[in-house]
């Protein structure tokens, strides 16, 4: 199986000439729109697969999806709130299908199976840190246009946590640094996708996921800089160390554009 991660959340994974895609929100430079009809590398590649899967429908998971798919066939899997917000923003009906949590989906060598999850909770600390950054202060329409992306891409607590099973590979791929309480997941997934950002405790919350989740190694994402000046590139290191050297579980930062076989 290859893996590859192209910013933020956006992942492909391939086996056997057969591709899936989640969250193809490759990242922004600065000041550039989320409307955009110019297509980044990254999203050119995203726009040849067919099998997309969506963990939940904040801007940046979502916003690029109408630009990349607009006129391109595609079956687009996500729950109802991403659903009715990307009809809003032009996507057709046939191009998508509500999934639910405990639902399960075949693609080729591929069976996806999702539950229900949970956004983290962005912490006082966190949001003193961001609004008063140098680059967010000396930019402040860049909030408020963040806050205004908040609002027209909600998560509605609709967030999902994807098993792909592939072979004698299972994978879980998180889309937020959280986990529903009440959830029984299961365990032993031979790599783990954990999502590095959101926190100013990501160490602490990190390690509560990979100890209810017990995977056998884990790849972090969407610790980079994706929508500046309102995000920053997070250091993965310390985590990275906590993880081999507490609990024995291989962990590292997946690098943009890498390809990684399993």
């Amino acid at each position: 199986m290859q893996l590859k991660w192209y910013g933020t959340a956006a992942l492909i994974l391939k086996e056997d000439d057969v591709s899936i895609a989640f969250d193809p929100f490759c990242g922004l430079q600065p000041h550039e729109s989320l409307y955009s009809k110019n297509l980044s590398p990254g999203e050119q590649e995203f726009r040849k697969i067919k099998h997309v899967f969506i963990t939940h429908g904040h801007f940046d998971h979502i916003a690029r999806i109408p630009a990349i798919y607009k006129k391109a066939p595609l079956k687009l899997w996500c729950t109802q709130t991403p659903y009715n917000t990307l009809l809003r923003e032009g996507m057709r009906p046939e191009q998508m299908q509500v999934f639910r949590p405990g639902k399960q989906i075949h693609v080729g060598p591929f069976t996806v199976t999702a539950y229900q999850s949970r956004h983290c909770r962005f912490d006082v600390p966190l949001i003193v840190k961001t609004v008063f950054r140098p680059k967010v202060f000396c930019h402040p329409v860049h909030l408020f246009h963040f806050l205004k992306m908040q609002l027209q891409y909600p998560e509605n607590k609709e967030i999902l946590l994807y098993e792909v099973l592939s072979g004698d590979k299972r994978i879980q791929i998180l889309g937020s640094l959280n986990l529903s309480a009440d959830v029984e997941y299961p365990t032993g997934a031979d790599i783990l996708i954990l999502p590095f950002q959101g926190r100013s405790d990501l160490e602490k919350c990190g390690l509560s996921i990979v100890r209810r989740l017990k995977p056998k190694k884990v790849f972090l994402d969407h610790y980079d800089d994706s929508f500046p000046p309102i995000s920053d590139n997070i250091s993965t290191k310390k985590f990275v160390e906590l993880l081999r050297e507490q609990e024995k579980i291989p962990c590292r930062a997946l690098e943009k554009g890498e390809v990684v076989y399993e």
